[in-house]
């Protein structure tokens, strides 16, 4: 489980050249929204400072920031902002899971081209801790932020999540956003979810659902005819089998 996690307001380092950079990548960002005739939201979302662990709880020290940054810091110019120091960058939170469903299927979403990073590829359900997954107090649940983007992106109940579970937290090398897992499994079956999946709903960024039979053998042929695939829907994938089929599969497999 988690200890309650509050957000922390001490402001994040930057630079001139830095803050050049994020208005440069926000301006790049609102033309390109436009000529496709859609719209881009400066969204606020919350970023990591720190986490701990200790027996069975986390404790995550967290602190504010906006998509703006995240794009012109971890999405854009990860390399140039880490010249500077790894606390210059967005660092907003990243939450995904390996989605596992009643039929033993393990869905992940195809991005849409519209996205601001890693159009087209396979991706894990999930998304960015946001300021409105503040809770009483100012707390903020991981667990309920998962919950959302999960109902919200295979239009789901709440219900219908038997079991959710955090299973590690990863970085992306490429653009240096660190991502909470989990392991969530479904009482639907993967045909419900492509029958309710909808590509046109509101802020939905796949175009549709892949899945693959849950068991051992399937995953790298997956992830090979998959491609391209996002580093986090690998770790998904493959933190998934390592809690499910074991240390030595994981090993091997990476």
């Amino acid at each position: 489980g988690t200890e309650p996690n509050s957000l922390f307001d001490e402001a994040r380092p930057t630079s001139p050249e830095i803050e050049a950079r994020v208005r440069a990548a926000w301006q790049s960002a609102q033309d390109g929204a436009k000529a496709r005739g859609a719209t881009i939201y400066n969204g606020r979302l919350i970023r990591l400072f720190e986490a701990r662990s200790a027996r069975n709880s986390l404790q995550l020290t967290l602190g504010r920031t906006s998509f703006a940054e995240l794009l012109g810091t971890n999405l854009m110019h990860a390399k140039e902002t880490l010249d500077q120091g790894r606390g210059e960058l967005s660092n907003a939170v990243g939450i995904s899971a390996a989605v596992s469903t009643r039929d033993h299927a393990l869905v992940f979403g195809r991005r849409s081209g519209a996205v601001a990073f890693h159009a087209g590829y396979l991706h894990s359900i999930g998304g960015l801790l946001e300021e409105d997954d503040r809770g009483a107090g100012g707390v903020v649940d991981i667990f309920e932020a998962m919950r959302r983007e999960v109902r919200e992106e295979l239009q789901i109940t709440a219900g219908e999540i038997r079991e959710i579970k955090l299973i590690a937290l990863v970085r992306d090398r490429e653009i240096m956003q660190q991502e909470f897992v989990f392991d969530v499994t479904l009482s639907v079956s993967s045909r419900d979810l492509e029958s309710r999946f909808d590509p046109s709903a509101a802020d939905q960024e796949h175009v549709r659902l892949e899945s693959v039979f849950d068991e051992p053998d399937m995953a790298i042929p997956f992830i090979r005819r998959a491609t391209p695939v996002a580093p986090v829907a690998e770790a998904a994938l493959l933190l998934h089998g390592r809690r499910v089929w074991g240390e030595e599969w994981y090993e091997q497999t990476c």
